[in-house]
C-alpha cells in the first residue's frame, strides 16, 4: 500500500470509531476520570506501573475517594490518573535514552541526502520502520540509517554516525500492518548501532497504556533533525490492530516509535489522520480544499500507530532460518512468546557480550546478576558493577576493566517471566484479597479487590462502602469485609486469607517457608525447624510462620523484609520449578564465551545460578576463579537441591573466593567454607543500608584483587 492507502485506511478507521469515542469521552466526564478502557486493559496497566514501582502510596490514597457504587474498575482507573499527573525528575533523562535508538532514514548518495523516513532500534542490529517507508529488500539496500541527526546540548548540530542496511541478512514486512524489521549493519569499529545507540526493548505484554493516557512521539519529520512530541497528545481509542492518538506530530514522521510514560514503545507511527468533506477529500486548516502540495496546511484530526504486541506477534510468525531466529531472539525475552510455548524450546537469552578478553592473561570476565532486574539497562546494571569493582582495584594497584571486556549475561526479564507462571506475583507488602484479586504495591500500599481499596499507612483509610483500619507495626485491625497487613511488624490475617508472598505451587510454598525458617534459625530464632509440616493452602499458619521468619532475619541485619522476602522467594521458584531453572540457564549460557578461561562472579541467586552453570559449561571454557557474594549458598536447602550439591563444584574450579557480611540476611548461611571446603570466606564491611549491595563487596580490596590478579 502507497502511503496515500495508508492514510485514507487510518482516515476510514477513525470514522468509524467515532461514536465509540465519543462514549469514552462521556464516560470519563461521567466517572470523573481521565483515563479508561475495558477492564482487562485497565487492571494490566495498573498491574504492569505497579511492578515498574510506578504506583506509589500517595497515589493510592488520592485515588481511594469513593467511587461511583463501589465501582472497583474507577478505582484503577483512577490510580492510572494520579501516576500521569507528574513525572520524576528521570523522566527527561530517560527520554533523551529513548530518543537516542531513533534514526533517520535517508537515500544513500552525497549531502544533502533526500530523507524517506523515520526508524528506530529494537535490537542491536534491527531497526524498524514502516512498509511503506521500506517496502522491499532493493529498497532497504539502497539508504543509510542516520543515528544522532540532531542538535546538541549547544545547539548546534551532532555529529552524526551513518549505518548500511543488511536486508539479505534479516528483510520481514507486512503491508497490510505497515512495518518493516531490518538487520542493520555493523558500524565503525564492527561494533553494532545499538551498543552505541542503544535500543528499545519492545514489550509483547499487554497494560502498557490505556485510552486517556500520553503518548510521546520521536521523529524526524520531513526529514528534520530529531524532533520530540511529548505530553501534548493521548491515546484516544484502541483497535484490535491499531492505536488512534492526538494529533500534535507533524507529516514525515512515519516510522517514529509512539512511547507512553514510562518510554515502552507502544505503537509504530504510520499515518495521520486528515479532515475530509462528505466527498473525503481533504480539507485545510480554513476549511477548504487542501492542497497536496502544501501538508503543512492540512487539518490533521488524529494519528494511528500500529499496535507493538500485534505487529510482534505478526514477526514471530513469520518462517524464518535458524540464524534469523537467533537475531530476532536479540530483541529480548519480553518481546518474545510465553515461556511455556513449545515453539520456545532451545531458546537463549539476550546479554552484553565482551569484544575481547578483559586482561592481558586473556582471562575472560563474566558477571552474573541477582534477582529483581528485569526491566532494567544490562548496559547500566554493569557498568554499577564496574564501578564498585574499580573502587576496589584502585585499593590493589589494579587497573580498573573496560566494560566492553565483561560478559554480562542477562536473565532479569527471564525470571520475570517464568515465575508468575508458578508463583502469586506477591511482594512481602501486597496481599490477595476477597475474589484473588491482588494489585502489586510498595511495602505501604495495598490494593484490595471486590469493590474494596485500602491504602496502608501508619494512620488509617476508609474506601468505598466498607472500612478497614491499618495500624502502625504494632498491629491492626479489619473491617468485615476482609482485611491486610502493610508496613513490617505484626499482622491480622482476615476472613478471606491473605497471601505472603507465598507461591502458588505447593511445594515450592513448602520449599519458601523451609528456606526462610532455615535462615532464621541460623540466625538465632529458638523455635526449631519442622520441614514437611503441614503447609497447605494460603492459610493463617503458613503466612504465620513466614512473617516471624521475617521479623526475625530483617531485626537481626540491616535489611528491610521486602529484600528478604522476595530473594528467598525467587531462589525457592529456582530451586523447584524446573521450568524456571531451565529458562534462566539457557538465557545465561547462550551469553558466555564459547572457550577459554573465566572470572565468573555471581552475586545474590547469581551465586546458585553460578553453580548450575558450571556444570554446563562446555568443556573448553572453565573456570579460574569463582567469586560468589551475598549468596545463599550456605543453607542445606539450597545448596542441596543444585544440579550438582555440596560439597564441591561439578567442575574444578582454580579457586573460590566468597563474600559476605553479618548484616546481609541472604547470606546468613556464611560462612561458606564449611560445607564448600575450598571456598575461602572473605567477611566485608559493607555500608549501612547496602548490605546486600554487588559494588559493596566488589569494592572490597580483597574481593577486587582474587579478580585484579586473575587477569592480570
Amino acid at each position: 500500500m502507497t502511503f496515500e492507502q495508508q492514510v485514507d485506511a487510518a482516515t476510514r478507521r477513525y470514522h468509524e470509531t467515532s461514536d465509540d469515542r465519543a462514549e469514552l469521552d462521556r464516560r470519563r466526564a461521567r466517572e470523573g476520570v481521565g483515563v479508561t478502557d475495558t477492564a482487562e486493559q485497565v487492571q494490566a496497566r495498573v498491574d504492569r506501573l505497579s511492578r515498574a514501582g510506578v504506583v506509589d502510596a500517595d497515589s493510592l490514597l488520592r485515588a481511594s475517594a469513593p467511587a461511583p457504587g463501589g465501582d472497583r474498575l474507577v478505582l484503577l482507573e483512577r490510580i492510572i490518573d494520579q501516576t500521569s499527573e507528574l513525572q520524576p525528575a528521570n523522566f527527561l533523562a530517560r527520554g533523551a535514552r529513548a530518543a537516542a535508538t531513533v534514526g533517520r532514514i535517508v537515500a544513500e548518495g552525497p549531502e544533502p541526502r533526500s530523507p524517506w523516513g523515520t526508524g528506530f532500534l529494537i535490537a542491536p542490529s534491527l531497526l524498524l520502520t514502516n512498509n511503506h517507508v521500506l517496502p522491499d529488500a532493493g529498497a532497504a539496500s539502497s539508504v543509510l540509517l542516520e543515528m544522532n541527526y540532531e542538535n546538541d546540548l549547544d545547539n548546534r548540530p551532532a555529529a552524526v554516525t551513518a549505518y548500511r542496511l543488511d536486508p539479505e541478512t534479516l528483510f520481514v514486512t507486512d503491508e497490510r500492518l505497515d512495518y518493516t524489521v531490518v538487520a542493520v549493519a555493523a558500524g565503525p569499529g564492527g561494533a553494532a548501532p545499538g551498543d552505541a545507540f542503544g535500543w528499545n526493548r519492545l514489550v509483547r505484554g499487554q497494560g502498557k497504556i490505556v485510552i486517556g493516557e500520553p503518548v510521546n512521539v520521536i521523529g524526524h519529520p520531513d526529514g528534520r533533525r530529531k524532533e520530540i512530541a511529548v505530553r501534548e497528545n493521548s491515546l484516544l481509542y484502541q483497535l484490535d490492530d491499531f492505536l488512534q492518538y492526538g494529533a500534535d506530530t507533524q507529516p514525515g514522521s512515519s516510522g517514529s516509535p509512539a512511547f507512553n510514560d514510562q518510554w515502552e514503545v507502544v505503537a509504530l507511527h504510520h499515518s495521520a489522520v486528515p479532515a475530509t468533506d462528505e466527498n473525503g477529500n481533504w480539507l485545510s486548516i480554513d476549511g477548504g480544499p487542501a492542497d497536496p502540495e502544501r501538508p503543512d496546511r492540512i487539518r490533521w484530526l488524529a494519528n494511528e500507530g500500529v499496535r507493538i504486541s500485534v505487529l510482534l506477534r505478526d514477526l514471530l510468525d513469520r518462517d524464518l532460518t535458524d540464524e534469523q531466529q537467533r537475531l530476532i531472539t536479540t530483541m529480548g525475552p519480553q518481546a518474545l512468546p510465553s515461556p511455556s510455548a513449545p515453539e520456545r524450546a532451545g531458546w537463549f537469552g539476550p546479554g552484553l557480550r565482551a569484544s575481547g578478553a578483559a586482561g592481558a592473561s586473556g582471562v575472560h570476565l563474566v558477571f552474573l546478576h541477582g534477582r529483581a532486574q528485569q526491566g532494567r539497562d544490562p548496559v547500566r546494571l554493569r557498568s554499577g558493577w564496574l564501578a564498585g569493582l574499580a573502587a576496589g582495584l584502585s585499593r590493589g594497584s589494579f587497573a580498573p576493566v573496560e566494560a566492553a571486556d565483561v560478559w554480562f549475561p542477562y536473565y532479569g526479564d527471564v525470571l520475570a517471566a517464568a515465575v508468575p507462571e508458578s508463583l502469586s506475583g506477591l511482594t512481602p507488602a501486597e496481599v490477595a484479597i476477597g475474589h484473588s484479586t491482588a494489585v502489586r504495591a510498595t511495602p505501604a500500599e495495598m490494593v484490595a479487590g471486590h469493590g474494596l481499596a485500602a491504602f496502608a499507612t501508619p494512620a488509617q483509610s476508609t474506601t468505598g462502602h466498607t472500612t478497614a483500619t491499618f495500624a502502625t507495626p504494632a498491629g491492626m485491625t479489619t473491617g468485615h469485609a476482609t482485611a491486610a497487613f502493610t508496613t513490617p511488624g505484626d499482622m491480622t490475617i482476615g476472613q478471606a486469607t491473605a497471601a505472603f508472598a507465598t507461591p502458588v505451587e505447593e511445594s515450592t510454598r513448602d520449599l519458601y517457608a523451609y528456606l526462610l525458617e532455615q535462615a532464621a534459625a541460623r540466625a538465632g530464632m529458638p523455635v526449631p525447624v519442622t520441614a514437611g509440616a503441614s503447609r497447605e493452602g494460603f492459610g493463617d499458619d503458613l503466612v504465620r510462620r513466614a512473617r516471624r521468619a521475617l521479623g526475625w532475619l530483617a531485626a537481626r541485619s540491616r535489611l528491610d523484609e521486602a529484600v528478604i522476602a522476595t530473594v528467598f522467594r525467587d531462589v525457592a521458584a529456582y530451586l523447584d520449578l524446573p521450568a524456571v531453572r531451565e529458562r534462566v540457564l539457557g538465557a545465561v549460557l547462550g551469553c558466555l564465551p564459547e572457550s577459554g578461561r573465566m572470572v565468573l562472579v555471581g552475586h545474590s541467586l547469581g551465586s546458585v545460578v553460578a553453580m548450575d552453570v558450571i556444570s554446563r559449561l562446555p568443556s573448553a571454557l572453565n573456570v579460574e576463579v569463582l567469586v560468589t557474594a551475598g549468596s545463599p549458598l550456605g543453607l542445606d536447602t539450597v545448596s542441596d537441591r543444585l544440579l550438582t550439591p555440596a560439597p564441591r563444584p561439578a567442575r574444578p574450579v582454580g579457586s573460590w573466593v566468597n563474600a559476605w557480611t553479618p548484616a546481609d540476611a541472604v547470606a546468613i548461611g556464611c560462612p561458606l567454607s564449611d560445607d564448600w571446603p575450598q571456598a575461602v570466606d572473605v567477611v566485608t564491611a559493607n555500608a549501612d543500608g547496602r548490605a546486600h549491595d554487588i559494588a559493596e563487596y566488589l569494592s572490597d580490596a580483597r574481593v577486587a584483587q582474587a579478580i585484579g590478579t586473575a587477569l592480570r
